[in-house]
């Protein structure tokens, strides 16, 4: 069994009761920090179905170099790891390489020069074979904008792109208090949830940390779970971990930090005294399934649900909100096609945006045009439904099943816009995703206002009328 529950192998001492711990665990991944040829021939003889995460702790500390020259250092970072390859024996197939780890995105300037790195990062190893683990973010980021709204990827546009352009995957950090995961759920671990990005996730680093609720500097010797909990607890507190995350099907496994610290700041991590209780706590766990490998999956069919509205449907935005500001095939010189391919509607930033029509959400996403956008498949019209450069989405994922007039999202003005406002488009495909051919535009674009017609209702005022009469002789 591939147990999600997996092994974070930072290696010093290579003991005897780590093999034998990683034997009986046959974790789903074997994340290895400055290990040698005689460590990756071992995970490949003994633990052969493990993927690896390869990690190089000084090049994945040079912040620096990344800041003063982003694309540059990825790529360089991408052929240091293909010159290593031979060295270490490791199978370009079922490894990930690393980059730079937990960079301070709360500095000015991190964020887009973070952006730059991990596409040149991912793209040059895509180029010479391998394949990339992305951002490496530091539990708790990226920042929410306070309240209850949700953490803002948007900042990160591009890197979902350059994942799926390979087979990469986006790895991330998570820890919790003695309180467990489940305490705080969504804020410190669990915040990969609230990523609208549709690619494979491997948590990179997880387990208890104090630090996530004290100063980390107030806790010498004594942040992570050895002194804080016991290792029944830790145990059972980890597979939890590993149940709530295996809700989200992105989720592919998660490495509890650290096997074989022994010594220094991270010795209360280790997680050797407890190996024999997390052992049997992942016992009971489902096995691990990746996620469609990095490629970009086909539209979903339709879960059961709420009859269809025969037709029926409204307008995506509340009466009076709203003015046209843009029609379809108006020239936009801003385009490359030198045509719009929606109808743009003028709104308050803020503004509920609503489901035409019954249907399931194909995609939760955000795009460097688009901004923030969700896109909508209705069986029963035979089209999408698209709406973008909203300030947030609601929380739903691909296959949420919505009915017309559900919430979807609020007007924004995220991508390239230049204003608050709904972009809408209604893109003409089959029950395959498969886009026609005989629209005006491509990806089976046709003019949202004249197809709302068809079906009785005008976009410009929202008003209904009955354009299908009995017929008489």
């Amino acid at each position: 069994m591939a147990n999600p529950l997996s092994v974070y192998w930072s290696v010093h001492h290579r003991r005897p009761q780590d093999y034998d711990y990683f034997t009986r665990l046959q974790p789903a991944v074997v994340k290895i920090m400055n290990g040698g040829p005689p460590d990756y021939a071992w995970v490949r003889q003994n633990l052969p179905g493990a993927l690896v995460i390869a990690r190089d702790h000084a090049m994945s500390e040079q912040k620096e170099d990344m800041l003063r020259d982003p694309a540059g250092t990825g790529r360089r970072h991408a052929r240091e790891w293909s010159d290593k390859v031979d060295d270490l024996g490791f199978d370009e197939d079922n490894t990930l390489v690393l980059g730079i780890n937990e960079p301070a995105v709360w500095d000015p300037g991190v964020i887009p020069a973070l952006v730059a790195y991990t596409v040149a990062f991912l793209d040059e190893c895509k180029a010479l074979g391998l394949r990339g683990g992305a951002l490496q973010l530091s539990v708790g980021w990226p920042a929410n904008q306070g309240g209850e709204s949700p953490p803002n990827w948007a900042p990160y546009a591009g890197v979902e792109a350059a994942i799926r352009r390979g087979k990469h995957a986006l790895v991330l950090h998570e820890y919790w208090a003695t309180g467990g995961p489940g305490d705080g759920w969504g804020w410190y671990a669990g915040r990969f949830v609230k990523c609208p990005w549709d690619v494979p996730i491997v948590i990179g680093e997880c387990g208890l940390d104090m630090g996530v609720v004290q100063d980390p500097a107030t806790l010498p010797g004594n942040r992570g779970w050895q002194g804080n909990v016991s290792p029944s607890t830790y145990g059972a507190q980890c597979a939890e971990y590993m149940r709530r995350c295996q809700s989200d099907r992105r989720f592919f496994a998660g490495t509890i930090f650290a096997t074989d610290f022994q010594s220094g700041e991270w010795q209360s991590f280790d997680t050797e005294p407890a190996r024999h209780e997390l052992q049997a706590s992942a016992a009971g766990l489902a096995p691990a399934v990746w996620y469609g490998g990095g490629a970009k999956p086909e539209p979903p069919q339709p879960e059961p649900g709420p009859p269809a509205t025969h037709g029926k449907i409204v307008h995506p935005l509340p009466e009076g909100s709203y003015r046209i500001t843009q029609h379809f095939n108006q020239g936009l010189e801003r385009y490359a096609s030198g045509r719009h391919n929606g109808t743009d509607f003028g709104a308050n930033l803020g503004t509920p945006v609503r489901s035409m029509a019954d249907g399931v959400v194909a995609w939760v996403d955000t795009a460097n045009d688009y901004g923030q956008y969700i896109r909508v498949y209705h069986e029963a019209l035979g089209v999408f439904s698209f709406y973008a450069h909203l300030s947030s989405q609601a929380d739903m994922r691909q296959g949420t099943h919505v009915t017309a007039g559900q919430p979807i999202g609020r007007v924004g003005s995220t991508g390239n816009s230049t204003g608050a406002h709904l972009h809408l488009e209604i893109r003409i495909a089959n029950a395959a995703g498969n886009y026609s051919r005989v629209a005006p535009m491509p990806n089976g674009r046709c003019d949202p206002e004249t197809w709302a017609a068809l079906l009785g209702l005008s976009l410009s005022t929202g008003d209904y009328s009955a354009i299908l009469k009995p017929g008489g002789a």
